[in-house]
């Protein structure tokens, strides 16, 4: 069973983890040059951002959504039932086989950006909020658990693939809006200048400001104190749907799927 699942989706995984290897190579090529791309042109760190950004929706759609949907499409899975193998046993190792390595191979990239950015001083870290340590590993994770579940619900691979980004998208969008800025109390403060000028209280740097009070000369915002403690946050609550998603997967398979 190993060696067969190993053998019918090791295209997928391969290709996802050399995805996720060459962004560690575009990412050591990019550094010497910094990775701050909003004071001017920088080619690498702008692809950098851009596939930091789109690596884990591709991992999505391109190996969670056709894991086990081909197979429902297929009727293949029915063959595979009859030989000795339970539903549960089937598709705890297509899981298994998939998510480990390509999960793996997200944590290398993770902390590699993570490792990188630290030296580079230059960044404002939160708008490499989404890009690095545990919450990119999340959101991989939740990536192939949201395209598996809907593989397998759906039972149609390309209907699945392309329900699987915009299903992504808008939970990212939904917690990056609504949920991010409530998980801690933000701090407010007050601040003297000009008026249409604004500036931050003294001693405050690299903070992520919320709101701007123009009329009483306040300032929501988050410091950067709050920064690493919001990132776990963020990455427990992915990683949650995730195993959410995986265990809707692993019901609809030996309960519902016929």
């Amino acid at each position: 069973m190993i060696w067969a699942t190993w053998r019918q989706h090791r295209t997928q995984t391969l290709a996802g983890i050399a995805l996720l290897a060459a962004m560690i190579a575009l990412m050591l090529a990019a550094h010497p040059y910094g990775f701050d791309v909003s004071g001017g042109p920088n080619v690498l760190g702008t692809w950098v951002v851009t596939m930091m950004g789109a690596l884990p929706v591709i991992t999505a759609v391109f190996v969670g959504a056709p894991l086990l949907s081909r197979d429902i499409e297929r009727h293949t899975h029915r063959l595979v039932w009859t030989q000795s193998m339970s539903r549960a046993h089937w598709v705890v190792v297509k899981l298994l086989l998939v998510f480990t390595p390509v999960v793996a191979a997200a944590s290398v990239v993770g902390l590699g950006a993570m490792l990188l950015l630290l030296h580079d001083p230059s960044v404002d870290p939160w708008d490499w909020f989404d890009l690095q340590g545990p919450v990119f590993v999340a959101y991989t994770a939740f990536g192939l658990g949201l395209g598996t579940a809907a593989g397998a619900v759906i039972g149609r691979p390309y209907v699945a693939m392309a329900l699987t980004p915009v299903l992504f998208t808008a939970a990212r969008w939904l917690v990056a809006t609504a949920l991010r800025p409530r998980y801690l109390e933000p701090v407010q403060a007050a601040w003297t200048a000009r008026p249409g000028d604004f500036a931050l209280p003294p001693g405050v740097s690299s903070p992520w400001v919320l709101e701007i009070d123009w009329n009483r000369h306040l300032v929501t915002y988050h410091p950067f104190e709050h920064y690493w403690l919001l990132h776990g946050i963020e990455a427990a609550v992915f990683f949650a749907l995730a195993a959410l998603l995986v265990g809707l997967t692993f019901y609809w398979v030996t309960r519902r799927v016929r």
